[in-house]
């Protein structure tokens, strides 16, 4: 779906017959290089969707020069390997989050399961293979501030948003007003996670300001629909409030002596859910970890 001027949207939706009912989106951008593309999906995505994709636009993955992962998780580098061995594309991501792009069992142990709270299943473990694909190198590890120049077409900047993981980056398009926030900016979560996902509550608050503080005429994101006009900044403004909610409800879940899986199944139940999921976990652990430092609790 083209959004604007030499910007593509790819429904990259490829769950493997899993039933998860949530979107994902990559972006193309068109400079007379060639295409930059941001995200590659889950495993599947570069066969069912981004090639076809780029074929509609009368163009192949050899026409691929750049990929930027937002952030390490499965379900936005998992079509790396597919492309990097296919184009001309180099893959860059913020040096943080490097580690769990080129190594899948640390990103399983660290970013996908909290054995000693809630033992994943074998289930949960294959999906985790199968979404996240081959490993693969990183040709450039990125830090804030970096910026790329496609003249005429694209002058972008990375902004380092972390708190849904340590390496989050967000995208911006000075001239253009054009935001790319990747998982950077979780509103109040979805279905599946139950939760909002951050690992660092301060870190997350300060990458939200941060990008409130930015004019805004587009905001894509990678799970959400596209914003527009006031509305990016509402999205920002709704995330940013939501924290507050969350942390209420584990000051509520915590008045009696508890476990972290107590506390994250009484905040889940707050939220309507009968089940926890290791993104809620991750949440719950980040908003302890601040009121432990705040003498909060």
């Amino acid at each position: 779906m083209k959004i604007t001027r030499g910007i593509h949207l790819v429904d990259a939706s490829q769950w493997m017959n899993y039933e998860i009912d949530i979107p994902i989106h990559v972006y193309l951008l068109l400079t007379k290089e060639g295409v930059v593309l941001i995200d590659s999906g889950t495993a599947a995505s570069p066969q069912s969707s981004i090639y076809p994709y780029l074929k509609k636009l009368g163009m192949s993955p050899k026409d691929v020069f750049l990929l930027i992962n937002t952030h390490g998780h499965l379900d936005h580098i998992g079509g790396n390997f597919e492309i990097k061995d296919k184009s001309r594309a180099k893959i860059a991501a913020h040096k943080l989050d490097v580690p769990w792009i080129i190594n899948h069992d640390l990103q399983f142990k660290e970013a996908q399961s909290r054995p000693e709270i809630m033992p994943p299943p074998k289930e949960d473990r294959d999906f985790f293979y199968k979404i996240v694909g081959k490993e693969t190198v990183v040709d450039i590890a990125l830090q804030d501030g970096h910026t790329w120049d496609f003249e005429p077409d694209f002058k972008l900047r990375l902004i380092h948003t972390p708190g849904h993981s340590k390496g989050s980056i967000s995208i911006y398009e000075e001239e253009r007003k054009i935001l790319f926030t990747g998982d950077s900016v979780q509103h109040k979560g979805s279905q599946v996670t139950i939760t909002p996902c951050y690992i660092d509550v301060n870190a997350y608050l300060a990458s939200l300001e941060r990008l409130r503080s930015l004019e805004i005429d587009y905001l894509l994101p990678s799970h959400f629909s596209i914003l527009k006009g006031s509305d990016t900044q509402k999205f920002i403004l709704e995330s940013i409030e939501y924290v507050t909610i969350m942390e209420k409800k584990v000051k509520n879940a915590i008045l009696a002596p508890n476990t972290v899986r107590s506390v994250t199944e009484s905040v889940c139940r707050m939220l309507g859910s009968t089940k926890i999921t290791p993104q809620a976990i991750f949440t719950v652990e980040a908003h302890l970890r601040k009121l432990a430092k705040t003498l909060d609790i």
